[in-house]
């Protein structure tokens, strides 16, 4: 299609797990990167709908989950925004 890419032409195929399709995805405009760095200083992991997601549109919504044993008040839930990830932070905590 004009006007897209393909964020990895190497990655571009459905796969499937747990029984769900997972369809690649082509990118319009500015994306953001999750970075491994980002999950680990903020304690966080990418929710099952997204674990296999690492570029989103910008404005787009991001659903992480707490790693085992950390918390987060509410759903832990950042965005693309400017280029950048904005990431929520659990904490060891469970009275955050």
């Amino acid at each position: 299609m004009s006007g897209f890419k393909r964020p990895n032409q190497a990655l571009f195929k459905i796969e499937c797990y747990d029984g769900k399709f997972k369809y690649p995805r082509c990118f319009s405009g500015k994306t953001c990167r999750i970075t491994q760095e980002g999950l680990d200083e903020n304690n966080l992991d990418l929710d099952e709908v997204h674990d296999n997601e690492v570029l989103y549109m910008e404005g787009e919504e991001i659903h992480f989950k707490c790693k085992n044993g950390f918390y987060h008040r509410g759903q832990p839930t950042g965005a693309c925004s400017e280029l950048a990830v904005s990431y929520p932070t659990c904490s060891a905590s469970s009275s955050v």
